[in-house]
């Protein structure tokens, strides 16, 4: 074989190498290789959430649930005094006209009073429960399924 056609053999193997390299190889590493910064980049992101979700849910959720049974137990208080002002002004004026307020005005007191204190108990039974059920389940467990729910929500 002379060296002519050896040097044109060897072109030739060399350009269709390179032919199928840059129009086939490449592209599919490409592919593989933005696939892998994907899911790398959903891992990351996932991996954040579950750290940030055991941390609300161990350490903040129930100073959170105390914060919102103290905003829920002034709102019960306010829509109390709210509902008792009328009540007020109509037995202040029956003082000053009989000098004693209707005998119903006691019991509509009672019957306000009594649904503001049944209400604030129950806000602090739910917030107790609330806070025992998520000391029960463990972190880890929110964690993963978290992050789990993520991971497929990315992936689909």
């Amino acid at each position: 074989m002379s060296g002519l056609v050896r040097a044109l053999l060897i072109a030739a193997v060399l350009i269709v190498g390179y032919s199928v390299l840059v129009h086939w190889l490449l592209p599919s590493l490409l592919h593989l290789a933005l696939a892998v910064i994907r899911f790398l980049h959903a891992l990351l992101y996932a991996t954040l959430l579950m750290i940030a979700t055991g941390i609300i849910v161990r350490w903040m959720l129930p100073t959170l649930l105390q914060l919102a049974l103290k905003i829920v137990g002034a709102c019960v208080a306010i829509i109390g005094a709210c509902l008792l002002l009328p009540e007020y002004w109509l037995s202040t004026a029956a003082r000053h006209r009989s000098g004693a307020p209707p005998p119903i005005a006691y019991e509509y007191d009672d019957a306000v009073a009594g649904i503001c204190r049944v209400t604030q108990l129950a806000m602090q039974r739910f917030v107790k429960g609330l806070n025992a059920a998520t000391q029960k389940v463990p972190a880890s467990l929110i964690a993963v399924l978290t992050g789990g729910i993520y991971l497929a929500w990315q992936l689909r």
